[in-house]
């Protein structure tokens, strides 16, 4: 799910899903959950989620990476109040997803057995 934050009266898509947290974990080494009382990482985690909101809805993103630090002065309550939403994945959404790209329910699969 896209979710905006504003910076410097302009709103911006984020979005944190799977490739944002993957691409995290193989820079670092170690997931979000495992740096999640190291504050820098909120810089990586804007940059990611701008990266994949502009991705998501093909637009360019026109911010610099540098520039991470200075928006979440004035975002980051905003940005680390969206996180339960991009976390949030019901079964149902799951396995609609799933049906979305033509793979098979694997709970009914598991039920078969």
């Amino acid at each position: 799910m896209v979710e905006y934050i504003t910076f410097k009266g302009k709103k911006y898509p984020v979005l944190l899903g799977h490739y944002s947290l993957r691409k995290f974990q193989q820079m670092h080494g170690y997931s979000v959950q495992d740096a999640s009382d190291n504050v820098e990482i909120y810089e990586e985690l804007l940059w990611m989620a701008l990266e994949q909101g502009a991705i998501y809805e093909e637009k360019e993103l026109e911010l610099k990476k540098e520039q991470m630090g200075v928006m979440l002065d004035q975002c980051m309550l905003e940005f680390i109040g969206h996180f339960p939403k991009f976390l949030e994945v019901s079964d149902d959404d799951f396995l609609e997803k799933i049906k979305e790209v033509g793979g098979e329910n694997p709970i009914q699969e598991i039920e078969k057995k």
